[in-house]
């Protein structure tokens, strides 16, 4: 079958239907393939770009597609985001505008829910609660987007209720463009990855950790990446050459400042082996892990180092 200069290929199932004038104005843009109740729709075109197969998966869906469309096109932008694959910052937004997804004059954020449960609820619900919204499912946590209109704050009890009962959410700066969003979901995720207590339901906030928040800031400053990378080069060579664990020791005693019992719970780790692994870190770094201004410039280098580390 042949539309418009475009070939729509059918494999098996009924015959496809192209539904707006918006799905094939994207189509032109590239070509997308999805499997859809059981039957598979190729659309041939020009060479297939990420942000043409998004908007046409978002356009097809606005226009009464599938669900599997907005899964596959929600996980393109989450990956492109945390990635930094994408051409320009007006790329994803054009990507996000697709969806119905606006940054301008609202309250956006990136958020990070830990539990297990689909991402699929977790969008639903924040759609009921008045938000637009980009969620996927990367590791063991749901990412997400969120899109909020001006007169809606995002409360703690909002956030909360959004990702579901009896999981911890990790809440990014607000932001207003492309580029604040990328930074809100990074830092979220920086803190859920720091953040690895059995505590309960907790909303945690970046907001609510200034130095973490400032690290975010200065993710691609390289004289920070440079001060990570010197501070902590013997330790980390030690973890690869040995498969060690000196890292994770040494970010539990930053997290937990003037209590070791608690660091030495946090590295799952009995206190006496706790005390051996610091007493190799302070003596492979010489420095002194009981001084203030040394334990600032350790912290501060993992925080780099973490967010610089892509999270998968």
């Amino acid at each position: 079958m042949r539309l418009c200069g475009h070939r729509w290929r059918r494999r098996s199932g009924s015959s496809p239907t192209p539904t707006a004038s918006r799905c094939r104005r994207a189509a032109c843009a590239g070509g997308l393939s999805s499997p859809s109740r059981g039957r598979h729709i190729r659309l041939v075109g020009s060479p297939c770009s990420s942000r043409g197969a998004t908007a046409l998966a978002f356009g097809c869906l606005a226009d009464g597609g599938d669900a599997e469309w907005s899964l596959l096109a929600q996980r393109g932008i989450i990956d492109d985001l945390l990635g930094a694959r994408f051409a320009s910052p007006e790329d994803i937004a054009a990507r996000l505008g697709a969806g119905g997804f606006a940054l301008r004059g609202r309250h956006c954020h990136g958020i990070v829910a830990r539990g297990a449960e689909s991402a699929a609820e977790l969008a639903a619900r924040a759609q009921r609660a008045g938000a637009a919204v980009v969620a996927a499912r990367v590791g063991d946590d749901d990412v997400a987007l969120l899109s909020l209109p001006s007169s809606l704050l995002l409360s703690d009890a909002l956030a909360a209720r959004i990702v579901g009962p009896a999981r911890t959410v990790f809440v990014g700066p607000a932001a207003e463009d492309v580029r604040g969003l990328l930074a809100s979901l990074r830092a979220a995720r920086d803190l859920a990855v720091s953040d690895r207590s059995e505590s309960g339901p907790r909303v945690r906030r970046v907001d609510d950790r200034p130095l973490e928040r400032f690290v975010a800031s200065l993710r691609d400053d390289q004289r920070l990446l440079a001060h990570s990378a010197r501070m902590l080069a013997p330790v980390v060579a030690y973890d690869d050459e040995r498969r060690g664990d000196l890292l994770d020791v040494l970010s539990a005693l930053v997290a937990h400042p003037g209590n070791r019992s608690a660091a030495a719970a946090a590295s799952h780790l009995s206190r006496s082996v706790f005390y051996q692994r610091l007493a190799v870190i302070g003596e492979m770094l010489e420095v002194d892990l009981d001084d203030g201004e040394t334990l600032a410039a350790l912290h501060l280098a993992l925080l780099a180092r973490r967010s610089a580390v892509p999270v998968t």
